[in-house]
Formats: structure tokens, sequence, C-alpha cells
């Protein structure tokens, strides 16, 4: 069809049957419909360019991805994504936690898929309207509400340890400063792939469970202000507690209760997700008896219970 209506377009003028060497059995009823050929060509082609611009494109990061291996299945996958104007990274590490078997295996096949997204863009890409990018660890969120905590834990092996709800216990646990660093080689090396784009972006949006310094990274190579802490921090360079600091200066002033004190700041001391909190108060808050059918006291019931969460 396309050897038939280039000769056409030569000489329109000429009948398809003079045309020297070209079969006419069996191209007769297209050769008819020739110019709605060419009006079905050109909404075609408004219709693809309307689809890569218009619409927003999720591509799925995770350790279960099917594309995930070989490799050059998963660049099959994203590249005819390579078109998009619009992107979406969801970026999903919730099967394997920090010290467990298979952790590492994680970091490795994120970095793989996220290399092929980025190698996939630089090849075959135009431009980027919008790149927006979430990464959920398998804290499911929480160490973006512990950002600044986490940072000072990461960077610093005496900070305060950091308490977060473990999703699949639903009970608070504690993370310490090499647990918080295998987290965030998650993050160290989206950043660092990210980086890797050549493509151009007009607007990108970065959200999860980033270190903060990778943010930052992030921010620079796509020409956004890096965001400014407007906590007062301590020299771990987490959030200082108003609370911890009076007990600790109420302890000064009063040793006999010095170590009374000094151990209630430091339970004041302990960040907790807003998951956590959101279930402390929701068993502390809830409209109940006062009194149970045993005799037992309702507050104290629920104060004990929300010190347990």
């Amino acid at each position: 069809m396309d050897l038939l209506e280039r000769r056409h377009m030569v000489a329109p003028a000429v009948s398809v049957y003079k045309i020297r060497g070209t079969p006419i059995f069996g191209f007769k009823p297209l050769i008819n419909a020739r110019g709605l050929s060419l009006a079905n060509r050109q909404i075609a082609r408004e219709l693809k360019e309307v689809y890569w611009s218009k619409n927003t494109f999720l591509i799925p990061v995770d350790e279960a991805n099917p594309f995930d291996a070989p490799d050059q299945n998963f660049r099959g996958y994203v590249e005819h994504l390579a078109k998009a104007k619009r992107i979406y990274l969801e970026i999903q590490t919730q099967r394997h936690h920090p010290g467990e078997k298979g952790f590492q295996a994680c970091v490795t096949t994120i970095q793989r898929q996220m290399n092929g997204i980025v190698t996939a863009l630089n090849q075959a890409g135009d431009a980027l309207e919008s790149l927006d990018v979430r990464y959920t660890s398998c804290f499911r969120g929480e160490i973006e509400d512990l950002r600044i905590d986490a940072d000072g834990l990461a960077a610093h092996k005496d900070a305060r340890v950091i308490w977060i709800m473990d999703p699949r216990t639903d009970k608070m646990r504690t993370l310490k400063h090499h647990e918080i660093k295998q987290i965030y080689l998650h993050s160290s090396s989206i950043a660092t792939a990210l980086n890797a784009l050549t493509v151009p972006v007009d607007n990108f949006r970065v959200f999860g469970d980033f270190a903060g310094p990778d943010i930052n990274r992030m921010h620079l190579k796509f020409g956004l202000d890096v965001p400014n802490v407007a906590q007062k921090l301590d020299r771990c360079g987490q959030r200082i507690s108003k609370d911890a600091e009076m007990s600790r200066e109420m302890a000064r002033k009063s040793p006999g209760l010095g170590s009374t004190l000094e151990d209630q700041a430091k339970s004041q001391e302990q960040i907790f997700s807003t998951r956590a909190l959101a279930i402390r108060h929701a068993i502390m808050f809830s409209p109940m008896p006062l009194t149970l059918p045993g005799g037992e006291e309702e507050p104290q019931r629920r104060m004990a219970l929300a010190r347990m969460v």
C-alpha cells in the first residue's frame, strides 16, 4: 500500500492500472480506499501525540516486578513509554527488612530496574513535562515522617534511635544506625540512577522514604531549591524535644531526682511515627465507658495499652 501511494502521489493523474511493475490483482480494494487510508493515518498520528503527551504513565518498580529478569525484558517494557511526557515512578521495597536474608539482593534488583528505566529514557526519550517519583520502604512511608531523625541516626552511630511501627506486627520497634543505613541503600541507588538522566525534565517531584542528602542531590540535579530544616536540631542533627530539655533542666536543679528525670527525658526523646501516634491517640481518646464490668478503670487500662503500642 505504501508503494502504491508513493507512486500515485508522484503522478496522481495517471491511472493506477498504468503503473508499470505494480501488481494490481488484490490491491484494488485498498486503492479505492486510499483517501480513507490517508485520513486514518493522520488521525492515528494525532491520537498518538495526544496519548503520549497528555496521559500520565505509571512505571512500577519493586522486588517482585515480573519484568526484572532478564534485564532486556524490562528495558523492552519501558522503551515503549520513552515518548511519554508525564511519568510516575512507583518504587516499593516492602518485602525484605534490614538484616534479613535477601535484603541486599533486593537493593540490587531495584538498582537494576532503575538503571534500565533511565537507560531507555536516555536512548529513546524526548523530553518530560513531569516526572514524579515515590519510594515506599519496608516501613510504608514512616521513614518519611521521621526523616530528620533518621538522617541524624544514619550519620552518627551514637545518635538517638528512632521508634517506628513494624507493619508486619503492628508493634513498635527501634531502628538503629546500621539498620537505617541499610534502608538508605535504596535511597542512594535511586538518586544515583535519576541523576544520570539526560532527558530534559520540566517539573520534578519526589516523595517517600528518601534520605535528606539524596533528596538534596536530586533537587540540585533538576534545578530545584534545596528545602531547609526549620526545627532546632541537636549535635547529631535530630530534632530537640522541648519536653526532654525541660526535664533535663529540672534534673540539674534537683539532684535528688536527677536519675528519674533523666530517664523521663530519654522517654520523651523517643520519636514515634505518625502511624504509631494515631494508634495511641485512638486507644487513649476513643469514647468508652469509664468503668468496665469487672470494675477495672477503663482510662488506666487504655493508657497502659497505649504505652504498650
